[in-house]
């Protein structure tokens, strides 16, 4: 009886001894639990932050595109006018060469006409002279 109750007294301590182990191990086992979950929950809210972020960063992205994209239209725009000014000018600055190449030769030929006039109206003023002195001398 006393092996027995030896035998007792070293099972119910091996009892005692796995049930506070496993005591332990399901206090430490829930430890673990919540902080997986703990984890868990910090990974969503990382992750939820970070598609958000992304999301933010994709929609600057896409306005500094369309910025880009207005810019350089608008450059286009710019140096289409530029060049249709320079068109405009280069235009402007031919016709006034020919027409004040056209106003000298109408000039000219103003001056030359008038230069005749004045050496035919000088003859016709010695011839003038001429005649009135031949009647003053009759």
């Amino acid at each position: 009886e006393q092996v027995q109750a030896e035998q007792l007294q070293q099972w119910m301590l091996q009892t005692s001894k796995v049930t506070t182990d496993k005591q332990k191990a399901c206090s430490e086992l829930e430890h673990l639990r919540t902080a997986v979950d703990q984890l868990h929950a910090a990974l969503s809210k990382a992750d939820a932050e970070a598609a958000q972020t992304h999301q933010q960063q994709r929609a600057k992205i896409e306005a500094l595109t369309a910025q880009l994209a207005e810019c350089n239209a608008r450059t286009v725009a710019l140096e289409q006018e530029v060049g249709q000014s320079e068109a405009r000018q280069k235009e402007m600055k031919r016709m006034h060469e020919q027409g004040t190449e056209e106003l000298l030769r109408q000039l000219s030929s103003t001056r030359a006409s008038y230069e005749a006039e004045a050496q035919r109206l000088q003859a016709q003023v010695q011839d003038l002279v001429a005649q009135r002195e031949a009647l003053q001398g009759e």
